[in-house]
């Protein structure tokens, strides 16, 4: 029998029929079928794990609905989700001394007791405890940079503006195999009934004098803003 050198050899059979398999193996495509097997050994426990992770998740949710802390929480997280927010900056690439100017802008906006924006920094340490891999958090510098306790928020005046001086002597950004420091714009809202959500949008920091190169390196690559 010739070897076939295109499709246009013959004409193209429907999907999964025996002249289907003739031709895959012919052109060397066939994969083969997955055994009946597999489907009963791992069907199964596909679902248990699924079910498992689900039950899981009812259970620590009515944990936390035991506590009215945990309540508030689930609370102005689901608040939070559903009225959400842009946190955006100046810029994005900053150096110890520099002013940043902060917007947030609410897109849905609604009735709020408490609006407030952080400047945070924050370490990340993972290291070894016998056979677990442990990460520590600690915040090193926290701002305050807006405490609105009266925000008014409607459709027509939607965003809330500030501006913070990164401290002169901050540690600048890092990030290695075990440690990490981090610089966030936090932006923290209290609904109604202590009822609060967070979200932060990430800041990088660099040593004085690498922000211009930084910048450079961006525009050449074609990431310029």
């Amino acid at each position: 029998m010739a070897k076939l050198q295109s499709l246009e050899d013959l004409p193209v059979p429907q999907p999964y029929s025996k002249p289907g398999e003739v031709l895959g193996r012919q052109l060397g495509t066939a994969t083969g079928k997955t055994p009946l097997w597999v489907y009963i050994i791992f069907g199964p426990l596909i679902v248990l794990l699924v079910v498992a992770l689900g039950a899981l998740l009812l259970v620590l949710m009515a944990f936390m609905l035991l506590t009215p802390s945990g309540r508030d929480k689930i609370a102005g997280g689901w608040l939070g989700f559903r009225r959400p927010i842009a946190i955006e900056a100046s810029a994005d690439l900053v150096s110890p001394g520099d002013t940043l100017e902060i917007a947030v802008r609410f897109m849905r906006p609604g009735p709020l007791q408490r609006v407030r924006v952080l400047l945070r920094c924050t370490e990340h340490a993972t290291y070894r405890r016998g056979t677990d891999s442990v990460t520590d958090t600690h915040v090193v510098e926290e701002i305050e940079v807006l405490d609105d306790t009266d925000p008014h928020v409607s459709e027509t005046a939607n965003i809330i503006r500030c501006e913070v001086e990164v401290p002169p002597a901050a540690m600048h950004s890092f990030r290695s195999t075990n440690n990490k420091i981090e610089w966030e714009v936090v932006v923290e809202r209290t609904f109604a009934a202590r009822r609060t959500d967070e979200q932060e949008g990430t800041l990088v920091v660099l040593p004085l004098g690498l922000r211009a190169k930084a910048e450079q390196d961006r525009t050449l690559s074609g990431g310029g803003m």
